[in-house]
């Protein structure tokens, strides 16, 4: 069984990765758990400490010997139940009770050899989820020295912010593993365990844009509007939604790609007339969140009226009157100029030839030759 010395005051100060904006953020500094025990309870969640290697480690008890972040104190996780020898490193893991996610903020260390002397291994912490590795801290340099106990009472701070590849402070996991596979890291113990849960949803999904998808042309009889919610969205549909039109614009909400998701997109045909439409999400539907938020519960989905307006155009241009000559008397060679207005802006295409109109001069048909105005109401 692995012994340690009254005079060797090491403390690890486990404070679970991660400063989150959290009223549950706790630190565990164990002085209130059960000697020998295998689990520890802070904030309500209790957690299970367990060995990979043989090794036994639970909560352990030597007066100075523990760092709770600031003094020593008593009371640390260690390898209590003796050695599976030297050189061959040691492994013990944190695990929430009931998979409950949370997060890491930092800790204290206390790594050594065997004989609690400077070590010259390399130290992994692997956060994991449902099994599955969410990110890995490697450490083999800037340990605190285990012999003079400086500093820190001998207890290495990490730091989940700085100390991996990126901030893992935000990161959930349900699993902490701490492992020294090769060298002589042979001996580990944990202290001022900071770490926060998650957050609690209590707010509705929120829709942060209705755009119009793709580039549909004025004369289109459908769209698409693309729905984007700040979190998964469920129960959405058909009547959730209101077309709000200017003019004689008018069109069907014909269906909606999903019942759920973070982007659903919302078809509108059958459109006719001239105007403008735009999607709006209604007030006081029965859409919620996957935590139930929404239909009453915390309130209701916002109503959503800012989205993007599609302009319709789904009318054919009608000739309004045709202004002619003025009276006088004509000679052979003198052009007589015809203005036909149409009820919008028209465009010419001349493609398959020059437009003409019929011109019945005295008892003779004549053809008027178009000249200019294409992209206006004047011909």
């Amino acid at each position: 069984m692995k012994q340690l010395y009254l005079k060797t005051f090491f403390t690890i100060s486990v404070f679970l990765l991660g400063i989150y904006e959290m009223e549950s953020q706790t630190t565990e500094d164990f002085e209130t758990e059960a000697v020998n025990s295998a689990t520890f309870t802070d904030n309500s969640q209790t957690f299970t400490i367990s060995s990979t290697t043989g090794e036994t480690y639970d909560v352990f008890d030597a007066t100075g010997a523990g760092w709770n972040g600031s003094s020593v104190d008593n009371r640390f996780i260690e390898n209590t139940g003796g050695s599976d020898g030297s050189g061959n490193g040691s492994s013990f893991t944190i695990t929430s009770n009931g998979g409950v996610d949370f997060l890491v903020l930092d800790l204290y260390l206390y790594c050594s050899t065997n004989s609690l002397g400077n070590h010259t291994g390399t130290l992994t912490i692997t956060g994991k989820k449902e099994g599955s590795t969410i990110y890995t801290i490697t450490k083999n340099s800037g340990f605190s020295d285990p012999v003079n106990l400086t500093p820190n009472n001998g207890f290495t701070f990490i730091d989940f912010a700085t100390e991996g590849a990126s901030d893992f402070t935000d990161d959930p996991i349900d699993e902490l593993v701490f492992t020294s596979s090769t060298s002589n890291l042979d001996y580990m113990a944990l202290d001022a365990f900071r770490w926060n849960t998650l957050p609690t949803d209590t707010a509705p999904p929120v829709v942060q844009s209705i755009n119009i998808q793709g580039s549909p042309t004025a004369n289109a009889t459908s769209i698409t509007y693309r729905v984007t919610f700040d979190e998964n969205a469920n129960n959405v549909s058909t009547d959730d939604f209101t077309l709000t039109p200017t003019g004689t614009a008018s069109g069907t909400i014909n269906s909606v790609s999903a019942s759920s998701g973070t982007t659903i997109d919302v078809i509108v045909n059958s459109i006719t007339g001239d105007g403008t439409l735009r999607l709006d999400l209604n007030a006081n539907t029965n859409i919620i969140d996957d935590s139930g938020n929404g239909n009453g519960t915390n309130g209701n989905v916002a109503a959503f009226n800012t989205g993007q307006v599609h302009t319709v155009d789904r009318v054919s241009p009608i000739v309004t009157s045709v202004s002619v000559p003025a009276n006088a008397t004509y000679i052979a060679g003198q052009n007589l100029n015809f203005i036909v207005n149409t009820s919008e802006n028209v465009t010419v295409n001349t493609t398959g030839g020059t437009p003409q109109i019929a011109i019945t001069i005295g008892a003779t048909t004549r053809q008027a030759t178009y000249v200019s105005g294409s992209g206006t109401s004047a011909l």
